[in-house]
């Protein structure tokens, strides 16, 4: 699972950027996610930016990363993003 958007960096939009989560770690109550930002979905795409985010996380609302993903597209920015 992973996200597609075309991101604004610095000024510049990358049509059809792709998000994944690359790291997490946390607790029962939230989890610090690292997504990474590439250019395509294609194996050894250049990550363009990275960004960690403390995602707040739900014991019985199923896969962890899942959330993060559902999450981030709740946020300013992201709100346009698809699953792929």
């Amino acid at each position: 699972m992973a996200l597609t958007l075309d991101y604004n960096f610095n000024g510049v939009v990358i049509p059809d950027a792709y998000i994944s989560v690359f790291r997490y770690q946390g607790n029962k109550d939230w989890m610090k996610t690292d997504f990474g930002v590439y250019l395509t979905q294609e194996p050894g795409s250049t990550q363009i930016h990275s960004f960690g985010e403390n995602v707040p996380l739900d014991l019985e609302g199923g896969n962890p990363v899942a959330q993060a993903y559902e999450w981030l597209k709740t946020q300013p920015g992201f709100e346009s993003a698809v699953d792929c």
